[in-house]
């Protein structure tokens, strides 16, 4: 699934939508960011399950200042509107797969045992 621009608009319909919600702060100055890009939209494509936005710092302020972001790129994961995972830097793409594959596992609810056969059958 491609990454979409996220607003304050498309926050809300982005957690609704259910699982996780991936967000990637940048901006258009910072080289870092440039870095982490094609391996946020790399990831994006392998799990059209979640949805992956970004957040354009500099036209975002507020979305910034709302989700503590002091340093760029920093990646925000959040689940039912909570966040879940929060750190700035450049991770590796199988670093954000790790990362990716850890939180689905964390708040993915438990499978329920199976109901032992009834008496008798």
């Amino acid at each position: 699934m491609p990454t979409t621009a996220m607003t304050p608009e498309t926050l809300g319909p982005a957690i609704a939508r259910g699982g996780l919600v991936l967000i990637d702060f940048w901006a258009r100055w910072c080289r870092p960011c440039h870095l982490f890009s094609p391996i946020f939209a790399a990831s994006s494509d392998a799990h059209p399950e979640h949805v992956f936005a970004t957040v354009d710092t500099d036209q975002q302020q507020g979305l910034a200042r709302r989700f503590g972001v002091l340093s760029l790129p920093t990646l925000v994961v959040l689940h039912d509107g909570k966040i879940v995972y929060s750190r700035a830097g450049v991770p590796r793409l199988h670093e954000l797969e790790a990362i990716i594959a850890d939180l689905s596992v964390a708040v993915s609810p438990p499978t329920p045992a199976p109901l032992p056969p009834a008496p008798g059958r």
